[in-house]
């Protein structure tokens, strides 16, 4: 009897020690604060700006740090072709540039032909906060990961997208560019916010 109080009083503490993340609600591109469809695809956004619902669901003021996360939905409406989404292919930019993908080459090869800077979400984890563990699993935890997806199946996850903290955040064009499988069409999803 003595051994399992000992367990129950150990077990206490540790509970409370660890910090417990609400996950972000899941919604439809469409319930997004900006959405966007193209060919069959549907993309949706939400920048969780308030530093209250970011220290509730993230652990830290992320704006503070120099960072906008923006939770992101994308479905695949189409009735037969599955759709990848490579996160390493994904740009953002000043709100007031317009994307644009060069004529030539083949879908996989396309450049992009917009002064933009390539986007590396894990480096948001692993260099904003260095001293909490936690907040680093939670931080890749809700980050959305390159996949592919299925049709009329939706994925969604935060980006984080660097600012400057010390000024007003301008507006941001992120563009995301969607594979169909076995074809070379890429679909090109952009918005500002």
């Amino acid at each position: 009897m003595k051994a399992a109080a000992y367990i129950i009083v150990l077990a206490v503490p540790l509970a409370l020690a660890s910090p417990v993340f609400p996950d972000y609600p899941v919604k439809q591109a469409k319930d997004c604060s900006a959405s966007v469809e193209n060919a069959g695809i549907v993309m949706g956004l939400d920048p969780v700006e308030a530093p209250r619902l970011q220290k509730a669901y993230f652990g830290v003021n992320l704006t503070r740090r120099g960072f906008v996360p923006v939770y992101v939905v994308i479905e695949n409406a189409m009735s037969a072709n599955s759709a990848i989404f490579d996160k390493s292919k994904v740009t953002y930019g000043d709100g007031a540039a317009t994307p644009s993908v060069a004529k030539t080459g083949s879908g996989s090869g396309k450049a992009i032909a917009w002064s933009v800077v390539p986007f590396f979400g894990p480096f948001a984890a692993a260099q904003v906060i260095s001293d909490a563990s936690q907040i680093q699993k939670n931080l890749l935890k809700k980050e959305l990961r390159s996949t592919t997806f299925s049709p009329n199946v939706a994925i969604h996850g935060f980006l984080y997208i660097p600012t400057n903290p010390k000024t007003a955040r301008k507006k941001i064009s992120l563009r995301i560019p969607i594979s169909k499988v076995d074809t070379d069409e890429i679909v090109d999803l952009s918005l500002s916010f």
